[in-house]
């Protein structure tokens, strides 16, 4: 087949978050090449016009998409899956509606929500100087709040650190804390409950047979001092030689104890997949709270396919070789309704 990469162009300035696509890139190239397609690479900003070009010049069978931001937002995720379903050209991994709802938490959330899978509850500010709370749960607006402090629609965990963990006495303090974030922000926040405790995700691949659920990880926390809060900040995703870097490692071992709690994360990680019709490969990441009741963190339509990630190291446990996997992923965007995009 004619394959064609699409990816986000990346400055030559760009942070290791933004690199990662071009190593990404790389290994999909070569995983193609070896399964004896021919390649064409093109680096996508928002000049439709230019993607329309190449897909014409190129003329692909597939489209494998790897754009995972546009204009240095993750929020433009959905753009070039729009304009090839437009086109009506196949291409790899999750369609543009997936993309647009996954790409912002508060979304998901409220999917999440509908479809009463467990999500943590969570405020967003108010013009008057409050938040609004949504949750299953009814919450005293002044009792202590520990919450998280993110950005709606940006992932990869930038601009998270340790100072994004806050704990106040009441509601209005948090209205106060989360308006003094959002002052110094370039993007959207919100506030989520805080999960004290474990984090384990679930990688996804679409197989012949249907989605299969690879072995969950875990992510550990050694040497965390009392008092860190236990998240995967940036600097514990891409800083290397960082404390959080250096200390945050992830295992497949569970203890036998652990037989329920990995049954309930793979039905709710399957369960996302079926409700925000997700395709090819995602991941779901959770967190455990301290009575073994798995929450959805977030939803990873697309995640990283660089060797070494998570995603990788998922397909490596469970014995898959990384050519077959990408063989997978490709394949499974053949159901798309072709349509005529160039002359051939």
């Amino acid at each position: 087949m004619r394959v064609l990469i699409l990816h986000n162009a990346i400055s030559p300035s760009a942070g290791p978050e933004d690199q990662d696509t071009l190593w990404q890139t790389q290994a999909v190239q070569g995983s193609l090449l070896r399964l004896g397609h021919s390649v064409a690479i093109h680096p996508v900003t928002l000049n439709l016009a230019d993607i329309t070009d190449k897909i014409q010049y190129v003329c692909p069978d597939v489209v494998f998409n790897l754009v995972e931001r546009l204009a240095g937002t993750d929020r433009m995720i959905s753009v070039v899956p729009q304009l090839l379903e437009t086109m009506k050209v196949p291409f790899t991994g999750c369609g543009a509606d997936s993309l647009t709802i996954t790409s912002n938490k508060l979304w998901a959330k409220q999917r999440l929500l509908i479809w009463n899978l467990p999500t943590a509850d969570w405020w967003t500010p108010m013009p008057v100087g409050s938040v609004q709370h949504f949750g299953l749960e009814p919450v005293n607006v002044h009792r202590p709040v520990k919450a998280i402090i993110k950005p709606v629609g940006e992932h990869g965990s930038i601009g998270m650190s340790d100072e994004n963990v806050v704990k106040v006495n009441n509601q209005l303090e948090l209205a106060r804390k989360l308006t003094e974030f959002q002052s110094r922000a370039t993007t959207q926040l919100f506030a989520e409950r805080f999960i004290r405790g474990r984090e384990v995700n679930v990688s996804i691949l679409a197989c012949p047979e249907g989605p299969k659920v690879l072995p969950p990880a875990e992510i550990l926390f050694p040497n965390f001092p009392e008092g860190k809060p236990r998240v995967v900040g940036y600097n514990a995703k891409w800083a290397e030689g960082s404390f959080e870097y250096e200390n945050t490692p992830r295992t497949f071992d569970f203890s036998s104890r652990d037989g329920g709690l990995l049954e309930q994360v793979r039905k709710i990680a399957i369960q996302c997949w079926t409700q925000f019709e997700l395709r090819g490969y995602a991941r779901v990441d959770f967190r455990i709270d301290e009575n073994d009741r798995p929450w959805v963190l977030e939803i990873n339509a697309n995640p990283c396919l660089t060797p070494e990630c998570g995603y990788w190291a998922a397909l490596n446990h469970e014995g898959i070789d990384y050519d077959i996997a990408i063989d997978h992923i490709l394949r499974d965007c053949c159901h798309h309704e072709p349509g005529s995009h160039g002359n051939r």
